[in-house]
């Protein structure tokens, strides 16, 4: 199903977030997220269900979020909304239409 997104849907605030790898004291490496970019999106939530991750169950919920085009969304970045991580699972313009 393909929605139709008008400027005016775009209402909620994400922040693009990708990961980095920065030397510690110690020589070693640490993970930690920089900014790419905060951007305007229309966020939809698809489903939710329960899993059971690590022998705990907890919930996962599936978000369709829509921005205007960028060429450098990764599949390995995060978006940060309402203060909730969310992981990215494909990055695409499924339209063709940039």
């Amino acid at each position: 199903m393909v929605w139709r997104t008008t400027i005016g849907d775009l209402r909620e605030r994400i922040t693009i977030r990708r990961v980095a790898n920065v030397k510690n004291s110690r020589g070693g490496l640490d993970r930690s997220w920089s900014t790419v970019a905060e951007v305007a999106a229309e966020v939809r939530s698809v489903n939710g269900r329960e899993a059971v991750i690590g022998q705990v169950l907890q919930g996962v919920s599936v978000f369709q979020i829509v921005i205007r085009f960028r060429s450098d969304v990764q599949s390995a970045d995060q978006i940060l909304w309402r203060g909730r991580e969310l992981n990215i699972s494909a990055a695409e313009d499924r339209e063709g239409r940039r």
